[in-house]
């Protein structure tokens, strides 16, 4: 368990989690801790040995971990705030890092309390601007993503995004980013034309896919400045750019998906969508939706 002396914010500290053979649980409680320059409050780091070819990503499982994930903890008590330097997450996902995110045990939601916020271009929870990331399940606590400057509140992932209960906020005041979702924008580059793209295409990196999001429960929302609130679709759908990217990671253009829970999506104008509150490249619900 790690929390902050005196309540008080302990400056220019990054917690990583080193790479790891066994999955990995840390609590947190009252902790509050602000990054360096280029670091992430939180570091769940890459998995060593991944091999994308043995587990092909593709819409039939794109809503589950991959088989090789890791799958770490990270348990709220009391009240923590974490803070991303420039470049840097809240709590970073790193890649095959499925992380489940929850309230310690016999705690409520309310007394369960995590603040996310990235620093320049990093999302309050996700896998920072790069492509390679894991996936995340929110399971309980009052979580609030904010991301900073051009970076989204709950994304940048590779994986899904899940959430099965607790209060989750997540916020983004960027541009062309999304509360919950990948940014819009393809690894926070504009393509000018089909040479950009056949330039891109070679750099997996430089490839962010649409997000795959599943709602199973609890109170959700989402919001965002200058983008949908909630966004399942790469920035590739407005380009019709998918025929020239080969690559089965990078053809995948997002799914939406609810079963349950209270949903609230805010967006607003970006250059090609209209205030629009979701967009998803597919989406799917088991629910109705309430009346306004």
């Amino acid at each position: 368990m790690i929390g902050s002396p005196d309540g008080k914010t302990l400056a220019e500290v990054s917690i990583v989690i080193a790479p790891r053979s066994r999955p990995f649980e840390l609590t947190v409680e009252n902790l509050k801790l602000s990054a360096p320059e280029g670091k992430s409050a939180i570091d769940f780091g890459n998995v060593p040995g991944i091999n994308y070819d043995i587990w092909p990503f593709n819409k039939s499982n794109a809503d589950q971990p991959a088989p090789y994930s890791r799958t770490d903890k990270l348990l709220v008590s009391g009240v923590c705030s974490l803070t991303g330097g420039s470049g840097g997450a809240g709590v970073r996902v790193g890649d095959g890092v499925h992380l489940i995110i929850d309230k310690a045990a016999s705690l409520s939601d309310a007394n369960a309390c995590l603040s996310a916020l990235g620093g320049e271009k990093g999302p309050g929870i996700g896998g920072n601007s790069g492509f390679f990331s894991g996936s995340v399940s929110i399971n309980g606590g009052t979580i609030t993503a904010t991301g900073g400057s051009n970076g989204v509140g709950l994304g940048d992932l590779t994986g899904a995004v899940t959430i099965n209960g607790g209060e989750v906020t997540a916020i983004s005041h960027a541009k062309h980013c999304p509360g919950i979702g990948n940014r819009g924008n393809l690894g926070g580059m504009w393509l000018n034309g089909p040479s950009s793209v056949q330039q891109l295409a070679g750099n997996r990196s430089l490839i962010l896919p649409g997000e795959t999001i599943v709602i199973n429960g609890g109170s959700v929302t989402a919001s965002a400045d200058n983008y949908p609130g909630i966004s399942a679709m790469s920035g590739m759908k407005y380009y019709s750019f998918s025929s020239k990217l080969t690559d089965y990671r990078q053809n995948f253009l997002g799914r939406l998906t609810i079963n349950g829970g209270k949903v609230t999506a805010r967006g607003s104008s970006a250059d090609y969508i209209d205030n629009a509150a979701i967009q998803a490249a597919e989406s799917r619900s088991t629910v109705e939706p309430s009346a306004p």
